[in-house]
Formats: structure tokens, sequence, C-alpha cells
């Protein structure tokens, strides 16, 4: 089943040129019966256009069989649209959309919409503020994830069967609320029921609990308006949606239904217009919206009350009440109560009123009366209204005290200065007066916090000739730039020319001058060429600051009259000197005789360097500006000095230079003479060096040096004094200060003995090393008494450490024989001192043993050589 809107007229404009790629969307005519279908088949284009079928035959045709070769062309394009994104809620493919991608979604999504609403909009005259709590649903439907299945927590794609909820209109899918009524059914039957199973029980929504009978469990897939089941996925229509409008019944009901197409969420309320009179009826019937249709004129109702005697005071409204004087009255006071018809009154009590006074506390001492109570008149203690002081006053008097409130008021800037303020300060009623923004006026405006507003004057900014205007907010008119002008610069002439060269209006000076000066030149009769020089920008001459602390006086670039150049044309000049050095070659005026006629108005320099034109400032003698280049006195170097005439007077100058030739070989110091011709005197001066053993200064004339052979430069190198070097063996080195390693020739007597100390020989340095002492009979007898002597010295420390030995045993033999009895204090601290004393004579013994011994030993062996090398 196609929609209704599908079935036929659908169009794409005039001549289908202008809605290429889209579908067209429904435009619903209704008859005058609320809730009537379409009357006739319309096609709405792109731009909103109705257009309806001709009544001519062959026009008719050609327009069907256009209409037909578009619906087909169009549902090609769906179909392959919904193959290619037939996946659903956008979650899946808002990853991978690029911002084209994007684009083109959102506004197809939003020609979906307008289409959903066109029938709503079109009876409503454009207004949508009905639709917002359905536009909310239907928007969401189209959002990455916006819709999720609340039992399985998923999203819900556009392919997905689903189920909407009546109460709160949530999409759930159907298998998961099909799940979830049976569950939910189960549980309370295994909770409540006695016999379980027995009983049907309603099952709630997951959302919002609205109560559904088991009858109810949805078991099939339809769309939200339940007319088509198994809606399929149309990229053109709201997902879900059968296309079609949703004639639901509208709630409140009126007798009309929905004319959206079919859409999830509520209906919107009913768009229709229709003619209805007040609620009391009095006034002429006027169009309303029928959700909206109730409306009061104002005016007091007037109608006879159900007691037939009285008439409602009320304003216009919709039910009239019962008769306030046919209920059970009161007497005034409220103590008695009677029933009595509405046209007689209630008599009074007579008891004391006892109603509560206007100021809350006390009561009305009056008898029943009718009217309101008098004034309440009782004494009593006040507090003023800040709170500060307390008076006895009457009690209808409100007790105001004379302090003034010290609060700044709202604006933070001035007081409040109100008598007796209780804190709650009234708002700034001074005026503001600070001056805005713009710098030219003060805020009109009640003292405020915060920033004011913008000045609302306006300002006009003029070109320079004032024929452009250009209208800006007051303030802005100092940042913001003259408005470009194309009328001619009306600006004097500043400088010697009568008139400007032609250019536009413009903010600030005139551009300068740009046209030839033409003033006639000084002392001859041309006129200056170049462009016009009257006002220059030249660089002043400030004074130096001293700091940057100081700011200059006169500013950086100031514009100064020039005087002209000098005059720059050539003239004719035949006077030429008789020799010429031209590009260095000297030739005679007879040569160059043919050249001069050529170029008459050529000369030569001062120093005859060049020939060139002589401009007319320059009619006499000139200077090339290049060096003299003669070669001076010194014939050595050649004149520097600008090109210049030579006189008797005028002569070159005298060269200052140092003498720069060549020094002999080995001379480090330069000629002391000045710049000279000839060879360089003999160099007399002393060089500083030091003797080959690196120890005496020595001076030697360098010329000496320079000229001397090899002997002679060592002969001159040495101090003559003995070499200070050692040689390997240890010795001095016994040659003259020399160059070079020493000879390993040493000649020093050195004594050699043999291994007993007690045979020595003398031999030469050199020699020591190849020559030897053996000991004799003699030394071989002496070693001999000399080791008996150590044993026999050997044997008496053995003998004394074991005495010593023998009698700490003895004395501990003794310790553990008076161990056994009970010995007395005294007793054993004689014992105690007599061990220390023994101690200590072990230790000298020992000592005596160790030390004294060998040390005898030693003494006896030196008197004994000394003996025996003295024989």
């Amino acid at each position: 089943m196609e929609p209704a809107w599908r079935q036929q007229g659908r169009g794409r404009g005039r001549g289908g040129q202008e809605g290429q790629g889209e579908r067209s969307r429904p435009q619903q005519k209704e008859k005058e019966k609320p809730g009537g279908a379409a009357a006739g088949v319309w096609g709405a284009g792109r731009g909103g256009r109705t257009v309806k079928t001709a009544p001519e035959p062959l026009r008719a045709v050609s327009v069907q069989s256009k209409f037909e070769e578009i619906r087909k062309s169009n549902q090609a394009a769906a179909q392959r649209l919904a193959e290619s994104r037939v996946s659903s809620s956008s979650s899946d493919d808002d990853d991978d959309e690029v911002e084209g991608d994007v684009d083109r979604k959102d506004g197809k999504r939003g020609k979906i919409l307008a289409s959903t609403f066109t029938t709503y909009t079109d009876q409503t005259g454009g207004d949508d503020s009905g639709l917002l709590r359905t536009g909310q649903y239907v928007s969401d439907l189209f959002q990455s994830g916006a819709l999720t299945c609340l039992i399985c927590i998923a999203s819900v794609k556009r392919t997905q069967a689903v189920w909407s909820c009546s109460s709160c209109f949530s999409l759930f899918h159907l298998p998961c609320i099909q799940k979830w009524a049976r569950d939910s059914a189960f549980l309370v039957s295994s909770v409540t029921d006695d016999d379980f199973g027995q009983k049907q029980h309603p099952w709630p929504c997951p959302k919002c609990r609205a109560e559904y009978p088991p009858s109810a469990t949805p078991n099939r897939y339809t769309c939200y308006c339940g007319k088509l089941q198994d809606p399929p996925a149309d990229p053109w229509l709201v997902p879900h949606s059968c296309g079609s409008i949703c004639q639901k019944e509208l709630k409140p009901s009126c007798g009309h239904t929905c004319l959206l197409l079919c859409h999830p969420g509520p209906c919107p309320p009913c768009p229709k217009m229709v003619a209805v009179s007040c609620m009391c009826h009095k006034a002429k019937p006027l169009p309303r919206r029928c959700s909206n249709k109730a409306w009061s004129c104002q005016q007091q109702c007037n109608k006879l009350l159900p007691c037939k005697q009285h008439t409602c005071s009320q304003t216009c409204h919709t039910v009239c009440p019962p008769c306030p004087r046919s209920v059970g009255r009161s007497c005034p006071c409220g103590k008695t109560k009677s029933s009595l018809p509405c046209t007689e009154e209630v008599s009074l009590c007579g008891d004391t009123c006892d109603r509560r006074l206007s100021c809350g506390k006390h009561t009305c001492s009056m008898r029943c009366h009718r009217g309101s109570c008098e004034t309440c008149r009782q004494e009593v203690e006040k507090e003023c209204r800040c709170g500060k002081y307390r008076r006895l006053m009457p009690c209808h008097k409100e007790y105001l005290c004379d302090s003034k409130c010290p609060k700044t008021r709202s604006c933070q800037r001035h007081q409040c200065r109100r008598k007796c303020c209780p804190g709650n300060c009234p708002a700034c009623d001074q005026s503001c007066g600070r001056t805005l923004g713009c710098r030219n006026h003060k805020c009109p405006s009640v003292c405020h916090q915060g920033s004011c507003y913008p000045c609302p004057e306006t300002v006009d900014v003029t070109c320079t000739c004032a024929s452009t205007v250009l209208v800006v907010p007051c303030g802005r008119e100092r940042s913001t730039k003259p408005p470009r002008c194309k009328e001619p610069c009306r600006c004097p002439s500043s400088c010697h020319h009568l008139t400007r060269e032609g250019h536009r209006c413009h903010p600030g000076p005139c551009p300068p001058c740009r046209q030839p000066c033409l003033l006639p030149l000084p002392r001859c009769r041309h006129t200056c060429p170049l462009p016009c020089h009257d006002l220059v920008l030249v660089k002043s001459q400030q004074v130096q600051l001293a700091g940057p602390w100081e700011q200059p006086t006169e500013p950086a670039f100031v514009k100064k009259a020039l005087p002209c150049a000098p005059c720059q044309v050539p003239i004719p000049t035949p006077q030429v000197n008789t020799t010429l050095h031209y590009t260095g070659v000297e030739t005679t005026s007879l040569s160059l005789s043919p050249l001069l006629e050529k170029l008459q108005w050529l000369r030569a320099c001062f120093g005859e360097h060049e020939v060139s034109p002589v401009p007319c400032h320059r009619r006499g003698p000139f200077s090339c500006k290049r060096p003299c280049g003669r070669p001076l006195s010194c014939g050595n170097h050649d004149c520097s000095r600008e090109c210049h005439v030579v006189t008797g007077g005028n002569k070159c100058e005298v060269c200052e230079e140092v003498c720069a030739k060549p020094r002999p070989p080995g001379c480090p110091h330069p000629c002391s003479l000045p710049c000279h011709p000839g060879d360089c005197p003999t160099c007399r001066q002393m060089i500083r060096q030091r003797c080959h053993c690196k120890i005496s200064l020595l001076y030697v004339e360098c010329t000496k040096l320079t000229l001397a052979d090899k002997q002679t430069k060592v002969e001159l190198g040495s101090c003559n004094n003995q070499c200070p070097k050692e040689l390997n063996c240890g010795h001095r080195c016994k040659q003259v200060c020399h160059p070079g390693v020493c000879e390993e020739k040493c000649q020093q007597k050195v004594k050699l003995r043999c291994p007993c100390k007690r045979i020595k020989k003398e031999f030469p340095c050199s020699l020591s090393t190849q020559s030897d002492v053996q000991c004799d009979a003699a030394c071989r007898d002496q070693q001999k008494k000399v080791s008996q002597l150590k044993e026999a010295e050997q044997r008496a420390a053995e003998e004394e450490e074991q005495k010593k030995l023998q009698e700490e045993l003895e004395a501990f033999e003794k310790r553990q024989q008076r161990g056994g009895g009970r010995r007395s204090k005294k007793r054993g601290r004689r014992e105690e001192v007599e061990d220390e004393r023994g101690r200590a004579r072990r230790w000298w013994r020992r000592c005596s043993a160790l030390v004294l011994v060998p040390l005898g030993g030693a003494l006896l062996s030196a008197a004994y050589y000394y003996l025996m090398t003295t024989t």
C-alpha cells in the first residue's frame, strides 16, 4: 500500500526542472467538514506552488504521461538510495561522513521535516509553535544515538521493528517489548497469585509505567498511526512511518483529526479555525483556533442564578455557580448560623463581634455589626522599621524613626539615606552622569551598576572636501577612516607652481609635487630639470638625548626647500693641456687634435688622468677625484692625494710610511729608518736568548748571530760553565755548557765493598758495574763468630720464656689449692696485689729478653767490627 500523497500528482514544479532529485511534498486540501478527506489530488513543486491538472484532454494526457515518467524515475532513485543507505539511525554512518555528506543529509532531513509538517503549517499560516514537542520527537529520529531502546540499551535503527508507547511515546524494539510484557506478567503472577498463572495481570511501560492489559501486548510491527503493517524503510520519509496522514483523534476531543503525516510523538494541538462566541455567549462569534477556542469578553455575566432572584456578578465564565445567599448563612460575626431564603437578611446576634482586626493581633470589641470593623486603637510597644528603636504607639500606626540608612544602593555609588530603612534599599533614582565610551556625552540613564549602554548619537565623518559623508556611531569618528571621495582635490598649491597635478580628494596632506622645477639656475641661462623640491622631507638635526626618559623636542623629519642642483648641461671647452695621461699612455696634443676637434667639450683633469665631458657648473679646470698616482721622493710609493695641480708651491705629499723592505734572513727586527731609497743599514740590536743549559741569559748582537756559521752559533750560545745535567749514574756532567745529550762516560771515583762490608776498593763510575769485591778468610771467621753469638742469645731467650711459663703454672696451682676454703676479703685483696706485682715483674723480664738482649748483641757486633777494621 502506497501513501496517499504518492499515488498521484507528484511533480517537480514548472517543466520538471526546478526540483530534480527531490521528492514532492503533499498539500492536502480538506473539505469544510472537520476531519474530512482531501477534495482532490494536488502536487506541490519545490517552490511550494500548487499545480492542478488542466481540463483539456490533450493536455491532461501529456501531463499524466509526464507525471508517470517522473514517478518511475523517482521510485528508481529512491530504491537505489534505500539499498545504499538502508542502515537506519545515523549512528552507523556519522563516523564515516565527510562535511559535504553531512550538509546534504541536513538538507534532506529539513525537507523531510518540512513535508511532514506542511499540512499543519498550511492551516496555521506558518505558525509552528504547537509543533515544538512533536518536532523534537521527529528530529531525534535523525540524530546519531538520540533514540535508544531502554530495555536492551541499544540504538533504534531504521530497519528494525519497533513499538511506540501511547503515553510517553518512547520507542522500543518489538522483540524487547514483547519479552518485557511476558516477564512483567510472569513476575507479578509469581509474587501475588496463589494459583500461579491463573490470572491475567497488566504489564507496564518500561519508561512511564503506564499499564497495558495482556491483550494489548504488541504482536506485529505497524507504523505510528497503525494503518500500515511492516512499513518499508523509505529514505524520503520519517523512519518507521507510512507517509500517509495520521488522522488520529485529537486530545482533548474536538471532532477533528491529526493533519500531520504519520509521525512519532504526541499529535499537536488542533490547528483548525472555528467561529465561536465567548463563554457567556454575549459577544459575536470570532474566528479562533480550535485548540484554544474558549475566550472571555471580560464583561459581567449578569445571568440569572438558580434562585431566580439574583444575577451572577462574575466576569464572563463557563459554569454559573449557585446563589451565594441560598446556602447556609451566618450573622456578620459568624457565631450564629441560620437557613433562610436568599431574599431575607440574617439578623444580628447581639454578641461581641470578636472578628480579627486589620492589625492581625487584636479583635473587634463592638457588638455584632454589618460592614467592616473599626481601626485598632490599642496602645502597643512597636519596633521601628529598621529595628533600632521601640516605642508605645497606636496599633494601626506604623513607627518610623529618624535615622538615615548608611548602606550603598544597588548602583554601588550612592548611599540610601532613607529614614528608618529595613535593609531593602530602593533602587538609585539619581542620574548616572558618567562619561560614555564615545568620550563626548554622558550617560542619561538612572544611576546603575556596571557598564553604561553605548552612546545612541551618530556623527558624520566627511572627506576633506566635505562632498562625501559617512554616518558612524558617536565616538567611532576618531578611529574611522574618512570615506573615499571621487571628486578632484581642491587644496591650493604649496610650491611655486600655479596648479597641482590632478588627483582625487584624499585625507591628510597632498602628495609631493612631481612637476619639473624649471626655475632659472644662477650664473647660467639654463633651468632646473629636477622634480619640484620646494617641500622635501629632510631628517632634522636633533640634540643628543641624555637618556630614554627624555623626549625629542623636534620631529624626526621636517619639510624644507632645497636649493637647485648645479647645472649639468655639457658645454664646449676648446682649451686642452699640452700632454694627457689618457688611459696610462702619454700622448701629445698634435696626435689628439682630430679627436679634440670632434669632442670640443672634452677637458683633461688636473692630474691629466682622463678626458671627460664638462658640465656647465664646471667650466674651468676640474679634479677627476681619483688618486694622484705620481711617484714620491722615496721611490717606493705613489701620491695618494686627490687629483691636483702640481706647481712650485703645490707639490705631492711627503711619504710618511715606515720602511717595508725585506730584512736579512733570521733578523726579526724592522728597519729603524722611515721609508728611504737604497739598502737598509746593518741591524745593531741585541738578541736575548738562553744558553744551552737553559740557566743563563745571553745577549748577542743580531748581525753576529745572523752572519755566524754553525760552530760559531754553538759557541755564542754557551755560558762556559759546567753542565748542570745529571747522568744516568746520578753524577753531574763534567763538560762545559753544550747543546744536545750528555755523554754517558762518568770518571767519578766510587767505593765498592765485599758482601760483609769489611773490604772496600775504589773504581771509576763507568767501570763500577763490571767490577766485584769478594770476602776473604778473615771475613768468613768474623761471620762465624757473629752467628754463634746470635744462637746463644736465642737460647737465653727461650730459657727465660720457659721459666716464665713455669712460674705462671705454679701460681695457678696455688690458687686452685686455696679455692676450696673461704677466704677473707683482706686475704683476697692481698693475693690480688701479689698477682699484679707478679705480672709486672714478668712483663719487665719479657721486655728485657726481647729488647735488651738483641740490643746487647748488636753493640757487641759493632764493637767487634770496629776492632777488626782498625787492626
